[in-house]
């Protein structure tokens, strides 16, 4: 069955917008990100005009499998019958885009550890270098998928039998115990190195997946390869980038992932949370910490926990990070304590609140980047100061809001001719200031123009983005509006007990 979308009846989802994609490169420039990678299919025409524009270098990606199956019914059901054709499609469609740098043949393909995977690559690239020899062509390897017909043998030379037979209830234990504690080793393994070599042999950049570990010995065995961390996790942010800083073979880092997006859902969430953008673009916690180890921020982040989760240890697993966020209004939280988290790269943290120092600790690279407090909240001004060599070089605050009052519309910056607008719904104090611990269920009403979407970065929500009531999330909601002709649109947002707030398109 064809179903065709019209221009009128597109809701997000369904199709993309110019002005969506470039919000989120827009986003991403701003996060410190210079690069993106297709994950794991090739790129739509929005977001590479998006990255032309906004000059975001972008890995172009082809397929995400190839004759093996990852799942029941996926593409490599007709991958053998379609592969040219769809790459030759890709160059012709993204050739004369500069934001462009390489081709990606695959990603995590299991034909990559076996001859058939070789030759399959050796075809793919030779055909891509005839099509377009301006560029190189990557292949995206995760060991794990290419040696997984032989991970028994890779598991029990590294565990021992003695440490397999104690843990040996099922073979699952045995995997999961490897998968934990020494990943690194299997990576390295010579099975390992054996089988991905004539993969890499193949193309001109080499992507590895989760592979830091080999950084430096595969340099040593192939001095010419050039590596890029083409998908790497968030546990290993510092150590990944002083690797890159070190290796010049290394040319970079691709995180996974930059958003937070519907899929791959966690255990009582409706979404993958590994992003460093959550669903509506805020920045998180993880972005903040990133942006303190690439060196581009100047001044401290702040980062307060959830005073509900004080205390209690949190499954983060490798992609996860702490959920807290840069504020200190914290209303029936007085007398509790929260941990606050300072990133920064100095030497030490004075940490004051309401002017008086409540504790000093190191910081900066041998700490990695972070400094913990434990502190008892009370409203005011928390204050951290970053110092090196005994002086101040920053600091940065935070002021506790005061009741939510009011309900506020902030329309991001647009161009004349967007269709699309994005406006942000706060729940604030008298003066303005956003109150993200007095959460509502506010009301949006939508006059001369179409709601593509309404919602929060709430990934544990059931409530509907296309519902006109709508909870807020640490305050806010995010109204994602359609202009559908040149006439303005009325926006307007109401909650119980909180004064309304209305805005022209």
């Amino acid at each position: 069955m064809c179903v065709h979308v019209t221009a009128e009846s597109r809701q997000l989802g369904a199709a993309t917008w110019k002005e969506y994609e470039l919000r989120r490169v827009r986003l991403l420039k701003q996060a410190g990100f210079n690069a993106l990678r297709s994950s794991h299919n090739p790129i739509s025409r929005p977001l590479l005009d998006a990255c032309d524009r906004l000059g975001m270098l972008v890995m172009d990606e082809g397929f995400d499998c190839w004759n093996t199956g990852k799942m029941d019914h996926d593409y490599s059901l007709v991958f053998a019958e379609n592969w040219e054709n769809d790459l030759r499609a890709m160059v012709e469609k993204d050739y004369n885009h500069p934001s462009v740098f390489t081709y990606s043949i695959g990603n995590e393909i299991p034909d990559t550890g076996a001859e058939a995977g070789y030759l399959q690559a050796r075809r793919m690239t030779e055909l891509l270098h005839r099509l377009d020899p301006t560029r190189p062509v990557c292949n995206c390897i995760n060991a794990m998928f290419s040696v997984m017909d032989r991970m028994g043998g890779i598991i029990e030379d590294i565990l021992g039998k003695e440490a397999i037979a104690r843990n040996q209830e099922s073979e699952v234990n045995s995997l999961m115990l490897a998968f934990a504690t020494r990943m690194d080793d299997i990576v390295r393994h010579p099975v390992v190195t054996r089988a991905i070599e004539e993969s890499y042999a193949e193309v001109d950049l080499c992507g590895y997946n989760y592979m830091d570990a080999r950084y430096r010995e595969d340099h040593k065995r192939y001095p010419h390869r050039v590596i890029v961390g083409s998908e790497t996790n968030a546990l290993r942010i510092a150590d990944n980038w002083k690797l890159i800083l070190d290796c010049p073979h290394v040319i970079g880092d691709f995180c996974w992932t930059a958003m937070d997006y519907i899929g791959e859902s966690a255990p009582g969430q409706f979404a993958a949370v590994c992003g460093d953008l959550d669903l509506t673009g805020r920045r998180k916690a993880k972005s903040y910490y990133r942006e303190t180890v690439w060196g581009l921020r100047d001044t401290p982040a702040i980062l307060v926990g959830r005073p509900e989760k004080f205390g209690k240890p949190e499954n983060l697993g490798n992609w996860g990070w702490t959920d807290a966020i840069p504020s200190w209004t914290l209303h029936g939280s007085e007398g509790k304590l929260v941990q606050v988290n300072v990133y920064a790269d100095a030497d030490e943290i004075e940490l004051y609140l309401n002017g008086q120092l409540l504790e000093r600790k190191p910081v900066g690279n041998p700490q990695a980047y972070i400094a913990q407090f434990d502190v008892t909240y009370q409203p005011g001004e928390l204050t951290a100061v970053a110092c090196r060599d005994g002086q101040e070089i920053s600091r940065a605050s935070l002021v506790t809001a005061g009741p939510a009052a009011k309900l506020l519309l902030h329309p991001e910056t647009m161009d004349k001719d967007d269709r699309i607008i994005f406006v942000w719904a706060e729940v604030a104090d008298q003066d303005g200031n956003l109150v993200t611990c007095q959460d509502r269920a506010v009301t949006l009403t939508v006059e001369g123009g179409q709601c593509l979407g309404f919602g929060s970065a709430d990934t544990a929500s059931s409530e509907n983005f296309y519902d006109m009531t709508r909870a807020t999330f640490d305050g806010q909601l995010l109204a994602i509006i359609r202009r559908q002709d040149d006439h303005p649109i009325q926006l307007t947002v109401t909650a119980d007990a909180l004064e309304s707030a209305a805005a022209i398109l």
